[in-house]
């Protein structure tokens, strides 16, 4: 994750907001959401997540976002749904598993 990119953070009531890094610290991320300038918070780095760049992005395969993370699937499932695109496919995910 890079300065100005953007990152889903972890937010109290969403689960997670779409915002950019300000700054590294050692243990923590400070970070500005993108519909709040000038308004900054700090997160833990175990809880910042790297974001589409695009985050009205829907895809109908999981496996087809970029970054994999639970807040990037919580995004898709949440416009998926917004357009009334309810169903989502993990058929790649579960080929990886090993059923023994």
């Amino acid at each position: 994750m890079e300065d100005g990119k953007p990152v889903w953070a972890p937010h109290p009531l969403d689960g997670f907001q779409l915002g950019s890094i300000i700054d590294i610290g050692a243990d923590s991320l400070t970070i500005e959401p993108l519909n709040q300038k000038n308004k900054t918070f700090l997160a833990p780095v175990n809880q910042v997540f790297p974001a589409e760049e695009d985050n009205k992005k829907d895809v109908e395969d999981n496996c087809g976002l970029m970054y994999l993370n639970e807040a990037t699937l919580l995004n898709n499932i949440r416009v998926r749904y917004s357009k009334d695109k309810i169903y989502v496919s993990n058929v790649s995910l579960s080929k990886l598993q090993n059923v023994f």
